[in-house]
């Protein structure tokens, strides 16, 4: 649903990305709570609410012991990047390399 509202209500989809993320904390599914966890994310930083995405992500790694989630980390980075913080940014950037799509 976050994903849908995104771009049109960024506020909505917010909304709609904190509701779940209340729900899949009680269901104990890590991946997919960190996927939501995620998604509020990007519309606020569309938002101009910075720290309020990365409050979000910071909780992620902290209080639900997500650290090992890769994507998480690295929209961590990437948050740091846009913020100018280069060490940061360095430190928690994807390692994956990209193949190709899969046809």
């Amino acid at each position: 649903m976050s994903d849908a509202l995104r771009p049109n209500d960024p506020v909505a989809a917010t909304e709609a990305a904190r509701t779940a993320i209340g729900h899949l904390r009680r269901t104990g599914d890590r991946l997919m709570l960190a996927v939501a966890i995620m998604n509020p994310a990007e519309p606020l930083l569309l938002l101009g609410d910075w720290d309020d995405a990365e409050a979000e992500l910071t909780q992620a790694v902290k209080s639900d012991a997500l650290a090992d989630i890769d994507d998480l980390t690295c929209q961590r980075g990437w948050l740091a990047a846009l913020r100018g913080d280069d060490r940061t940014a360095e430190a928690m950037r994807c390692h994956r390399s990209w193949t190709g799509p899969n046809l």
